[in-house]
């Protein structure tokens, strides 16, 4: 925004002598130069950025779905569907708490078992 007013302003400028002309011809080069320049450095960050979003992504899907080809996990990035990464982390998340869950459970059966046989052998002493 700040550009185009300064390339207006600029413009609007009537120089009295060829002295400011020429100095007024000279910001104007230099204010379109720093734009160009601005707009390709922009171009570049957003470049890297979208480059490492998509490696992000790559690497979590491989992490979701160890068999996936690569031709797979370009159509999941380009479609956006980011969403189905993060439902299978939830999901295998889910999957390893619940089996946790269960072996301390079982544990919890047996140590409770263990109980009840260790109090039988004492009543057999007492």
């Amino acid at each position: 925004m700040q550009t185009k007013t300064l390339l207006d302003g600029a413009a609007q400028l009537k120089p009295q002598t060829k002295t400011e002309h020429k100095m007024y011809e000279n910001m104007l080069a230099a204010a379109r130069k720093m734009f160009v320049s601005a707009g390709m450095e922009f171009q570049k960050a957003e470049e890297v950025f979208s480059s490492t979003l998509k490696d992000r992504l790559s690497r979590q899907c491989r992490v979701v779905k160890p068999d996936a080809t690569d031709q797979e996990i370009e159509v999941l990035i380009d479609e956006g569907d980011a969403h189905v990464f993060q439902a299978a982390v939830v999901d295998v998340r889910h999957t390893q708490a619940t089996q946790a869950l269960a072996y301390v459970k079982r544990r919890h059966q047996e140590i409770k078992e263990l109980q009840v046989s260790i109090w039988e052998l004492h009543q057999m002493f007492v």
